[in-house]
């Protein structure tokens, strides 16, 4: 068929994709709604998840060192205090003497309430690891807030999950389109703006269009986003190729196999 060769479609012009073509992955997941909800679902809930599955190996870590590590008796030698324009932080160093008969040393943070309660000379105990005497725990002391940080680093990753989740699935819409989809001409009726989506403060454009399906029945759906390219070539089309599932005519898009 010849581009721009018809206004609408009719039954006579259809046809089956039955393949799916690497531009069309990537226009699924760069030209879409769908693609920016996977961006942001997997920053948002990714990297919150990472610092939980660390946080969680640090906990675990720390409960090992517990049960299983040498006792020992530290003594704190030094209080230290640092600031910056975001926050304050409190910590005490101490030093131990392990089984092998050296001494070892460390620090760890702690809120200012344990911080100015405690000093220099007072003893506390510790488990150590018998293979690294450096990897020590403090009996007492959580390193790792779990009560705290994972029900608020939860918060996100459920968002973040969400977005994810709704993304893949509309992806995975717009590939089936594109694999499996009716080919036909429609009746371009102008690029127009998506309010809703932008890019660099502009919003994002996309095509209008109208097709009558195999069954006789008009639809009116916009196509995905689109570059200034295709924009051009567009404008001067009349009729512009469609893809579209029988079962959800409504999600149609251009047919870039034919663009």
């Amino acid at each position: 068929m010849k581009e721009g060769s018809m206004e609408g479609g009719s039954p006579g012009d259809f046809g089956n994709g039955n393949r799916l073509t690497l531009r069309e992955v990537r226009w699924a997941f760069f030209r879409t709604k769908e693609g920016f909800f996977i961006l942001f679902g997997s920053l948002f809930g990714g990297i919150p998840t990472v610092i939980a599955v660390v946080l969680l190996v640090t906990a675990v870590h720390e409960r090992g060192l517990l049960q299983d590590g040498a006792p020992a008796t530290a003594t704190i030698m030094a209080k230290r205090i640092s600031s910056d324009s975001d926050s304050t932080t409190y910590r005490l160093f101490y030093e131990f003497v392990a089984a092998d008969g050296r001494t070892y040393g460390g620090d760890y943070s702690v809120d200012n309430r344990e911080f100015y309660s405690k000093n220099q000379g007072d003893r506390f105990e510790i488990r150590y690891s018998r293979e690294n005497p450096f990897n020590v725990a403090v009996v007492g002391h959580q390193a790792v807030p779990m009560g705290f940080i994972f029900p608020f680093l939860s918060i996100f990753m459920i968002i973040g999950g969400a977005f994810l989740f709704f993304g893949i699935r509309g992806i995975l819409r717009h590939l089936r389109v594109y694999k499996s989809g009716l080919e036909i001409w429609g009746k371009n009726l102008g690029i127009q703006e998506d309010p809703s989506m932008k890019v660099n403060g502009r919003a994002c454009r996309v095509l209008e269009f109208e097709f009558t399906d195999m069954m006789g029945q008009l639809h009116r759906c916009r196509s995905s986003y689109l570059n200034e390219k295709l924009i051009s070539r567009l404008e001067a089309m009349a009729a512009v190729p469609i893809v579209y599932l029988q079962d959800r005519p409504d999600e149609a898009d251009l047919n870039l196999d034919r663009l």
